[in-house]
């Protein structure tokens, strides 16, 4: 597998952490923080999926407004719920002027 090292910033508190946690399981700080963004990615992506399926089903009217805030958040569901019924109400629109 091919690597590419990065230099990044860490503060001092959170260097002394890693340092913690790597004595503790007798690894490396750098095996450590590899780690810890490989989960984060994990997990970021496995919320971005869950997203994704509670807007599908919110646009498929299987679940309601208040389900779909509670898995993306009440910004981002508002958000999505504006543009959905703004999309809608255009093309309602877009059909009368066009079909008379």
């Amino acid at each position: 597998m091919t690597q590419t090292v990065i230099n990044i910033g860490i503060e001092d508190k959170l260097l002394k952490l890693v340092d913690k946690i790597a004595k503790m399981q007798h690894r490396s700080k750098s095996e450590v923080i590899k780690d810890s963004i490989s989960k984060y990615a994990r997990s970021f992506l496995t919320m971005e999926e869950l997203k994704r399926m509670a807007i599908e089903k919110y646009s498929n009217g299987d679940i309601n407004f208040d389900e779909l805030a509670r898995v993306i958040g009440y910004e981002e569901a508002l958000t999505f719920q504006v543009g959905t019924r703004t999309i809608k109400e255009s093309v309602e629109l877009a059909d009368k002027l066009f079909k008379d």
